[in-house]
């Protein structure tokens, strides 16, 4: 059975943690949110003592790791950050091969900025690409006034 090792990531919001994860390649439908948290379960199925308010169940996390992977979950702490929870066998891939950690961050960051310079009027828009088998954002300017005079024309 694998140890769970834990992690402070620097996330305030939900809802960033989880445009993290889908940025990441996890897709949302496989990404769960609890008020109150669950227990994670090991690559055998078998319930863990560790819980999480927002949970990655293992079946989607082996798309990603492709192997025999856990539970991957986080957990809302008092002072609003997340506390990831990851166990010992995948931190192979969500740390160090992947880089998923890293990812999951930088999607955060990317969410958390383009809703802040919503509030402000000025939109963006985020595009991921792949390079070197990492993903990585890009923002730009949106210009939504010109992207309406482009489809009349066409």
């Amino acid at each position: 059975m694998s140890h769970y090792t834990t992690a402070k990531v620097p996330i305030r919001s939900e809802e960033d943690l989880i445009a993290g994860l889908v940025a990441a390649g996890i897709p949302r439908n496989a990404i769960e949110s609890h008020e109150t948290p669950v227990n994670l379960y090991g690559y055998r199925g078998d319930k863990r003592t560790d819980v999480a308010h927002v949970v990655v169940r293992r079946q989607a996390v082996n798309d990603l790791s492709g192997g025999s992977s856990n539970d991957v979950g986080f957990v809302r702490l008092p002072d609003g950050s997340w506390q990831e929870i990851v166990s010992d066998y995948d931190q192979s891939w969500w740390v160090r091969g992947r880089k998923a950690r890293e990812t999951v961050m930088q999607g955060a960051t990317v969410a958390r900025l383009v809703r802040e310079a919503a509030g402000s009027g000025v939109q963006l828009e985020a595009t991921y690409t792949t390079k070197n088998g990492k993903r990585v954002a890009s923002l730009r300017l949106a210009d939504p006034g010109r992207s309406r005079s482009r489809q009349r024309t066409r």
